[in-house]
């Protein structure tokens, strides 16, 4: 059954799928669905699969409530379709199957489970075997076209080869599911490198599986069967590579069935396939992110949200979903985990359990592992888009009106003040680079990071980036030291990452000392709230005085943009509103709001409230703006 739940605060969903015929709910780390707030009761919920439906009985003292029924302690509820289950704080769906739908998605729930244990299994011998012939110290080390390299992983290639068709028996009729489904996930693969437009880049990076030999006549009858899945799906009708892409997600599987039985006699293809998957699993395993791989290839992939190392939940189009990948054990998830942040200099042990990095590409990372994650290593991954997005391009889907871009874009060549704000993952460093755009070529920008994201298209940029402190707990430096360095560094504009600690002080300070034009982001639900926790991050700073701090505050910035998650998980900017000074009677800071989100359904536009910003004139006097652009 598929269940759907999200905050009352945020309507954005979470989707995950459970196949068994109980599902427990609440906070604890042991039940199924995990329900992370204080307010839910340990154990809230249970649900169980009865022969005319599933049926709901409360466990939390304050029990649960569907629609304006009330259930509490040994009271049941047989649940219908469209029932929503209320434990507060979380609003829970239900999207209840046929069960023909549940017996297939069970399968396939089965089959990959199959995979897994062989996975797992060969994995256990070929480090058995890497550690009688002496290579283990190579594991993980390896990554470049050295001649030693590509010797090892001829060698590597050699093992799991062996391992898996004369130990573990691949080949054998009494594996001919596994060999059916293991290349079908290699099908899969190569369909979504063709959909995705790089697999010549992805092999360029991964030497590894450069190395994996080719048998002309399979792959040619591989590029066969993808032509074939084309015109099954019909791909072609698509409007473009990110629709294809969710098309064959969704009828992959159903399609792939149809051809095993069609192809059942082409043995040694279904062979060759599996094995190649099998190795190039297992190289990832080794050399790269393992089941991570695939994930960050897919470009309708946003975020990649590792619970533990059986679920590896992933977001696509603001909603999340499971992706049905897993790593084959705690021990691979650690040192996949070891290995990212390795990678930029960074370490995590049992003493430092928590760490941020970020990959090749540039995409964020957030590792958290024992004593603190109690349901095993957790591993959360904003991925970094290959494509560097314009203005032009939230324009053009929906996130920003032209003239709200238009204003934005005379404001930043005004050099004023600008924060962004917004929750997570609401695109605020997308549009911060967006914005770095409109600054003119010939000035000297720094740019500030916990971890370098930013992509400014720009020759004069410095970078600089937080260090974490050593193993003796010395060398850290964060963002108020890169911030105070920053200002000996004669910048023109300062753009920070993200404001969240005592450097909003010195951010706030820097923009009053002719640092115009500078930019950055901060966590707040709306415009009003930026004020609100930009008070709590300078007190954090100094003990200073309310008043002082809104001073400050009316000095430095100028403009607030808020940007916000609708419920069907398109991004936009929902307000840009300007400070306009301190009320004399309330002695609040006042904000004057120029465009605002006229809704929250999918037609919602950012449309000019008709108030002007101060500097008005200033922008008319440069012929940057047109005075229309409020009022249309």
């Amino acid at each position: 059954m598929q269940i759907r739940y999200s905050h009352i605060t945020d309507r954005t969903q979470s989707v995950t799928e459970f196949f068994g015929n109980t599902i427990r709910i609440g906070r604890n780390p042991k039940n199924d669905l995990i329900l992370d707030n204080p307010f839910v009761a340990e154990f809230a919920a249970v649900l169980r699969k009865e022969a005319n439906g599933w049926r709901v009985q409360a466990l939390g003292l304050n029990g649960l409530s569907i629609g304006e029924v009330q259930i509490i302690g040994e009271h049941t509820y047989l649940l219908k379709s469209n029932d929503i289950i209320r434990i507060f704080p979380f609003d829970i769906y239900f999207d209840i199957p046929k069960e023909t739908e549940i017996s297939q998605k069970e399968s396939l729930f089965q089959k990959n489970q199959k995979m897994s244990e062989f996975l797992g299994k060969v994995h256990s011998l070929l480090l058995d075997e890497l550690n009688k012939s002496g290579y283990s110290n190579l594991v993980g080390e390896t990554a470049g076209h050295s001649e030693t390299n590509i010797k090892f992983y001829s060698k590597v290639e050699q093992y799991i080869e062996d391992i898996a068709n004369n130990i573990c028996n691949l080949q054998d009729d009494s594996n001919l599911e596994l060999s059916h489904h293991l290349a079908g996930h290699g099908v899969h693969e190569a369909l979504v490198a063709q959909l995705s437009g790089d697999k010549k880049e992805h092999w360029e990076e991964h030497p590894w599986e450069t190395q994996i030999k080719r048998h002309r006549t399979s792959e040619d009858e591989l590029l066969s069967c993808i032509r074939h899945f084309f015109v099954q799906m019909k791909l072609d009708e698509c409007r473009n590579n990110e629709d294809k892409q969710e098309k064959a997600d969704l009828l992959f599987w159903d399609v792939w069935n149809k051809f095993v039985q069609k192809m059942s006699k082409r043995r040694s293809f279904f062979n060759y396939i599996a094995l190649c998957h099998l190795k190039r699993s297992l190289m990832n395993i080794l050399f790269g992110y393992g089941p991570l791989e695939d994930l960050l290839r897919l470009p309708s992939v946003t975020e990649i949200m590792v619970i533990n190392s059986d679920k590896i939940f992933v977001e696509k189009k603001g909603r999340i979903e499971n992706s049905g990948h897993r790593f084959i054990s705690d021990e691979v998830t650690v040192n996949i985990i070891h290995r990212i942040v390795a990678s930029v200099h960074r370490h995590i042990d049992k003493s430092t359990p928590l760490a941020d990095a970020r990959l090749k590409d540039g995409s964020r990372v957030n590792a958290i592992i024992d004593p603190l994650a109690l349901s095993g290593p957790c591993l959360t991954i904003r991925k970094f888009s290959r494509h560097r997005l314009l203005i032009e391009d939230l324009v053009q889907e929906g996130s920003l009106s032209r003239v709200a871009a238009e204003f934005l874009r005379a404001s930043v060549l005004c050099r004023k003040n600008i924060i962004i704000s917004g929750g997570t993952g609401s695109g605020k460093t997308t549009l911060l680079n967006c914005l770095s755009d409109f600054i003119p070529s010939n000035e000297r920008i720094v740019t500030i990071e916990d971890t370098a994201e930013l992509q400014l298209n720009k020759e004069h940029v410095v970078r600089l980036e937080t260090k974490d402190a050593n193993t003796e707990g010395t060398g850290a430096y964060t963002i108020r030291d890169l911030v105070k360095n920053a200002l000996r560094m004669r910048p023109d504009r300062i753009v920070v990452g993200e404001c969240r600690g005592a450097e909003a002080l010195d951010m706030l300070q820097a923009m009053n000392t002719g640092h115009d034009g500078s930019l950055t982001t901060i966590h707040a639900n709306s415009a009003e709230d930026v004020v609100l926790r930009l008070e709590v991050l300078v007190q954090m700073a100094a003990d200073l005085p309310v008043s002082s701090i809104h001073q400050q505050i009316v000095s430095a910035i100028d403009l607030v943009v808020q940007l916000k998650r609708l419920k069907n998980g398109r991004r936009c900017v929902s307000q840009i509103a300007e400070v306009a000074g301190i009320d004399p009677q309330t002695k609040q800071i006042s904000l004057r709001n120029l465009y605002l989100l006229d809704g929250e359904d999918d037609e919602a536009l950012l449309t000019p409230t008709g108030s002007l910003p101060s500097y008005m004139s200033i922008l008319m006097e440069r012929n940057l703006i047109q005075l229309n652009n409020f009022f249309t």
